[in-house]
């Protein structure tokens, strides 16, 4: 099934500039009013997301350096297609200016924008933004053009070098990694395979408000995505097919995991696992991205990571230390946790532990969380008639407060969420996983069928052999006979 693109270049680039000249005019004084803005572009669904998360997004920061005071719950329900995330940008934006990351404007560097050039790519639109970088949807431009994706960094070389320990099918790789002299930041070039985060996909899955119930709604929520973009060639057959929902969110799971495995056997723990920190192909699987946390950490740097997805070990960090800074880095069962919160928000729709405050600060956010976190996740009534209890308790287990109650390590949850499939998935998934296995063995058999036959065919007749042998036998008694005379 192939998806039909809604949004071409040109319609993007125009809606971009005209984004860009709406920005100038609010820095220059004019009062900004991104739905306003959205409205004379056409409306929500004529623009971009990105488009209207840029203006959202400049919009509140605009309005907090001018002093205003906003509730961001309030502010982020005039977006309805974009509310999750730019929820959870506010969330980032609010603790970063706390912990003096966005304060101290000397200590930011020049981040480039969409149109500027850096490492030899051309940046087309800005993807995402975190603590320490900026990713853009680029061009490479001495490869004809190629699409990819751009992460700047302040300190990212060291990214790449814990990309490359480890090869798996659902982390994205790194094409290549350098440091651009004028602007001073690390350039890592990686494959554009799609726009769709998880984020994305549980917000569309869950629109309606109802339990999903296929097991297709993951690849045609990613395909919905990425059908917006015509540099992505989509093609959504090859999606693997589910049974149920539950089937489908135990099955994305087990991914990830797998890939938890691969990183964790070799030290490497994200220490970020977060929805928009996955990316969802076009045929529903998931694609790890953003290692920046992984790695020791660096004397001076903030105490990394995003609230609502941290284990407790994690927040208790911030609850315990004024200056955001840590020493201590959490170990693989933070992961684990981590990617509990995940797929119970993609199963359910909602957080395992409640609404998410975003008013409070970084500090109170951390203790309300963490105090929720003791009493366990939140019950769903709707959605626990028509869900499996196996998977129900596996996250369940993931979700404990208590790092030794919890799934020790990513190889126990990876049979753990083995064991919620149904047997249909689990053998779809065991021939998914080994075609190409079974492409190689069928070809060496079909290599050693013939090598054989050939091998019968010109071998000679047992009759043939017979008389040939009896008439050499005739020829050597006649010799015999002809010798003695």
């Amino acid at each position: 099934m192939h998806a039909v693109n809604r949004f071409s270049t040109v319609v993007l680039d125009q809606q971009r500039l005209t984004a860009a000249e709406m920005k100038a005019g609010w820095r220059a004084g004019v009062q900004p009013s991104a739905r306003s803005a959205i409205d004379n572009l056409g409306g929500i669904d004529a623009v971009h997301k990105s488009i209207q998360l840029d203006l959202a997004y400049e919009e509140y920061c605009l309005r907090r350096e001018n002093g205003e005071h906003l509730i961001a719950a309030d502010f982020v329900a005039q977006f309805s297609q974009i509310s999750r995330t730019l929820r959870r940008q506010i969330e980032i934006h609010n603790a970063l200016s706390e912990r003096g990351v966005l304060g101290d404007p000397e200590d930011l560097p020049e981040w480039p924008e969409p149109g500027d050039e850096i490492g030899g790519f051309l940046l087309l639109e800005q993807l995402g933004q975190g603590t320490f970088g900026r990713v853009f949807r680029a061009s490479e431009i001495s490869l004809k053009e190629r699409p990819v994706v751009v992460k700047v960094a302040r300190h990212g070389h060291h990214e790449a070098q814990l990309l490359a320990q480890v090869a798996h099918r659902n982390i994205v790789p790194v094409y290549s990694a350098s440091l651009d002299p004028e602007w001073g930041l690390t350039v890592l070039c990686m494959p554009f395979s799609s726009r769709a985060t998880l984020l994305d996909v549980v917000e569309l899955v869950h629109r309606s408000g109802h339990v999903p119930s296929s097991g297709s709604d993951i690849a045609s929520a990613a395909a919905s995505v990425n059908c917006e973009d015509e540099t992505l060639t989509l093609n959504s057959s090859g999606a693997a097919q589910h049974a149920t929902f539950g089937d489908a969110v135990a099955a994305f799971g087990l991914q990830i995991a797998e890939a938890l495995v691969s990183t964790h056997e070799q030290g490497i723990c994200h220490r970020d696992l977060k929805p928009s920190n996955i990316l969802v192909s076009q045929t529903g699987e998931p694609l790890l991205i953003d290692f920046n946390l992984s790695s020791e950490p660096v004397k001076g740097m903030p105490l990394g990571g995003t609230l609502p997805y941290m284990a407790p070990e994690q927040l208790n960090g911030f609850v315990k230390l004024s200056d955001g800074h840590s020493t201590e880095l959490p170990g693989p069962t933070a992961d684990i946790f981590s990617l509990g919160v995940c797929l119970f928000e993609l199963l359910h729709g909602q957080h395992p532990f409640g609404p998410v405050p975003t008013e409070l600060s970084t500090r109170d956010l951390a203790a309300h969380l963490y105090e929720a976190q003791q009493s366990g996740p939140c019950r769903v009534p709707e959605s626990e008639a028509l869900l499996d209890n196996r998977l129900k308790s596996v996250l369940a287990r993931c979700l404990e407060a208590n790092p030794d109650h919890r799934i020790a390590t990513a190889e126990e949850l990876v049979a753990e969420l083995s064991a919620c499939l149904s047997r249909g998935s689990r053998l779809r998934r065991l021939w998914r996983a080994n075609r190409r296995l079974a492409r190689i063995t069928g070809t060496t058999l079909l290599v050693s069928l013939t090598c054989a036959l050939v091998w019968f065919l010109t071998q000679p007749n047992p009759r043939d052999l017979q008389r040939k042998r009896a008439s050499q036998a005739m020829v050597a008694e006649q010799w015999a006979e002809a010798t003695e005379l």
